[in-house]
Parts: structure tokens; sequence; C-alpha cells
């Protein structure tokens, strides 16, 4: 009994798993449940527009996180700054696809079915059959983006004006190579960037930013481009974006002899009216003895009498901020470039320095600031997948315009075929109804109706 007792228990706990599996698995093969997971990536891929991802743009990542104390690391946590390799996305896009993996077996089992048994090919049929197509284009989608990423490559650089970049690996700051592309598909053209101008609202939003580049391959000059949000250039497939832009103030740095231990542009990010950035002076002397800072680039710093402030974004008196710091810069550690570890370091000054300036540090040292640039931020891709991504859209256009038109234009034609069919059958109905009726028998013996027994003779004279 005790046996049999297990045994039903097991049964019936089986028998909840079984009940509980087949309503979940019915709630994510729902239409809607797939609608509300595709939401849901479209929210995650518009966040991954706005944050910088980590991927591609590292230093943007960290000047938002630096510029951002509190709302940053809460970010950062929940993976906002590595979108594309989040668990919430993944979790979702799985989901999603087998949501519509069922739905795809099970309207092309049916398709399939009505095929075989010869029935005829009416507006359900067609109406369906549009349906399988709008879902089969999401995993033709899917090919593509898949194909793409294998296939092709992302890239990060930030170009100085007046600089080239190559179109080469080693040329840019950051690169996503698939597994599909080699170091050799690369063009190795070069794209100079002669100029970069920006224009501000009022309030300091940027309303315009524009590079001013040339191609040239194989050292002939093939083509000029203003590339500008939403006008990339494009060059035997590789297509350059306008992904971002900031200042680079061209710093020195001497030793207490006099020697240059640093001379170079820095490039800083974040808001154009207040960037950050970092400075490492190994050169500075041996451990212990090295200099760093962290810097903010004021392009028109205002003074009054309550301090100085930043002003607009235009270079109007353009300064430098810094907090220097000494010690150990670690520089035999692997460490972000655009992040200062100041652990094994202790402050020695902190102030600003003007353009065409020079301000003399502690122990010696001095920083000049003797020229300001731009940078222009460039997004490369080469992504073959491209043209099988269209082919998708134009699959899931084409499925929705014949389950939404198509299948709607039949049924409206076949109703009025059927109509058509039955009126002259309801005309005859009406004659014969106008000639009897319905509740008495039809008149016999001459047009006489029957007479009741008992009944006097009916008149015919009328």
């Amino acid at each position: 009994m005790t046996t049999a007792a297990r045994g039903g228990a097991e049964r019936t706990f089986l028998d909840s798993v079984k009940f509980y599996a087949l309503r979940e698995w019915k709630t994510l093969a729902r239409m809607r449940t797939a609608v509300i997971l595709l939401a849901i990536i479209a929210g995650l891929s518009i966040i991954a527009t706005l944050l910088p991802q980590k991927a591609l743009q590292p230093e943007k990542a960290s000047a938002y996180l630096q510029a951002h104390q509190q709302l940053g690391p809460l970010w950062d946590r929940l993976g906002l700054f590595s979108v594309y390799e989040s668990w919430p996305l993944v979790v979702a896009a799985v989901l999603m696809y087998t949501s519509l993996s069922n739905c795809v077996y099970t309207r092309g089992r049916a398709l399939y079915r009505r095929w075989r048994r010869g029935l005829p090919r009416n507006h359900q049929f067609i109406g369906e059959a549009g349906s399988l197509v709008f879902h089969l284009s999401f995993f033709v989608l899917l090919f593509g983006v898949l194909y793409g990423k294998a296939a092709g490559f992302s890239a990060f650089v930030n170009v100085i004006e007046g600089q080239s970049v190559v179109e080469a690996r080693p040329s840019y700051d950051q690169i996503e190579e698939g597994v599909l592309f080699g170091a050799g598909q690369h063009k190795g053209y070069e794209v100079r960037v002669d100029s970069f101008n920006a224009s501000y609202y009022a309030n300091g939003k940027p309303q315009e930013f524009v590079s001013h580049v040339e191609v040239f391959d194989g050292g002939r000059k093939v083509m000029q481009k203003d590339i500008r949000v939403n006008d990339y250039l494009e060059y035997r497939g590789v297509k350059f974006y306008q992904a971002s832009y900031g200042w680079s103030p061209v710093l020195q740095v001497t030793d207490p002899t006099g020697k240059t231990v640093f001379n170079g542009p820095i490039n800083f990010f974040g808001d154009p009216q207040l960037q950050n950035g970092i400075l490492k002076v190994p050169a500075a002397g041996p451990p212990g003895q090295q200099l760093g800072a962290l810097m903010f680039m004021v392009p028109d710093l205002q003074q009054g009498p309550n301090g100085a402030r930043a002003g607009s974004a235009n270079p109007n008196n353009p300064a430098v901020l810094f907090r220097f710091f000494k010690g150990d810069l670690q520089a035999a550690r692997a460490q972000n470039v655009n992040e200062l570890d100041t652990t094994r370091m202790s402050e020695i000054w902190t102030g600003g320095v003007l353009l065409g300036q020079s301000v003399g540090l502690p122990g010696g040292y001095r920083v000049s600031f003797p020229q300001l640039l731009r940078y222009t931020g460039l997004q490369a891709t080469d992504d073959p997948g491209v043209p099988v991504i269209w082919f998708s859209f134009a699959l899931m256009l084409g499925g929705l315009m014949v389950r939404l038109y198509l299948a709607p234009l039949l049924q409206a034609r076949e109703a009025r075929a059927r109509r058509r069919v039955a009126q002259p059958r309801e005309g005859v109905a009406a004659a014969i109804g106008r000639r009897t009726d319905a509740n008495t028998p039809l008149p016999v013996d001459g047009g006489r109706r029957p007479r009741a027994p008992g009944a006097a003779p009916q008149s015919t004279s009328g």
C-alpha cells in the first residue's frame, strides 16, 4: 500500500509538472508573447544607441561613469554598457525565436496538410501563407545578422583633424572581427580628416557636426566626402559613420631639468562644454616618481565674482583643469588608457592652464597648453549580411500585405461569387412562394379547394 501510495504520489507530481510545463509552453507559444519579447529586444537596442557600449567605445563609457557617479554604476551593474552581450537580451531573443519556431511549425504543418488534401486555395489558405512568410522573415533576418557578424567587422577610431586612418586592423582603436573575416580582407586605403566643424544651439547641444575627409587609394585621391550623422562615407564596401567628436588639446610636460617628458594631443570625452581626460606621464621618473592627472577641458571658461564656470561649447576661452598626482602609475599592469588608478599616488596640485600659457607644478615640473585641436570619432563597418537583412524586410512586408490586404480582398470576392450563385435559386423560391401558400395544400379538382365535411358547396359564379 505504501508502494502504491508512493507511486500515486509520483504520478501526481509528474502530472503537475506536465500540467505547468504545458501551460507555460502555451503561454510562450502565443503571438502576444512573441510581440512582448520583440518589444523588449527593441527597447534594449534603443538603450544601446543612447549609452556608449564598452565593446567599441570604452573611453566614452569610462567618461560617462566619471560624469555620472550615481546612475553610471547602476547602469553598469545592469549591463547597459554591454547590451548586446547582456543576459536579458540573449534570454529575450532565445524565447522570442522559440515562440516564433512554434508558430512556423504549426502554420507550416497545417498549410502542408491542406495542400496535400487538395483543399481549395481560398482566402484562409492565402492568409495563413502570408502569416507563415511573415514569421519566416524573422529567421531570415537572424541569418543575415549572424552572417554579417561572422563575415564582417565593426571598428571605432578617433582621428584628430589633419591626421589619417588606414583601413587596416592596427589603425583602429577598437575592432570586432567575425570568425569568417581575416586580416587580409581589409582594404588598406587611407581616409584623411582634413578638418572638423561643429555648430551648437544656445543651450550648448550640438546642432551639426561634420568631418571633411578625403580618400586615398594606392597613393591616389579617389574621392572626398563630408561625413555627417546619417550621411556616411562608403568606399569598397566599408562604411564610415560619424559617431562622436571631442576636443584634443595639445599638452606639454617638462621635468625639473627642462626635458620634455610628454608632448602630444589628448582626446577628451563627454559633454562639449565640460569633457573628461586622463594624462599619464610614465617618463617623468621611476615608479613612485611618475605623474598622472585627472583633467577637464573647458572650451569657454567664464570667470566671475562667484568663481569660474563652464560656458558654451564654442572655444571662446579654452582652458584645461588639472588634478595632478605623483607616485606609481603601475605601468606594468594592463589597464585602460582612459582610467587613472591613484591608489599608489598622492595628489600634489590642483589648478588649470589657459590656451597658449603654461604653469609650474611642485617639484619643478611644468605643463603647457600650446594648441587646441578637435578629433572626430568614426565607426567603420563591413557587413556582408545587409542584402540578406533587406531581403528579410521585403519578406516581412510581403507577408503582411498578403495577410492584411490580399486575403480580405479574396474573401470579399468569394462572398460576391457566393451571392451571385445563390441569387437564381432565391428567385425561383420567391416565385413559387408568391403563387402558393405554405400553410395550405395546393388546390385540386380544377382549382377548387377541398370542402370540409358538412360545409355548404362553394359558389363558382364569382
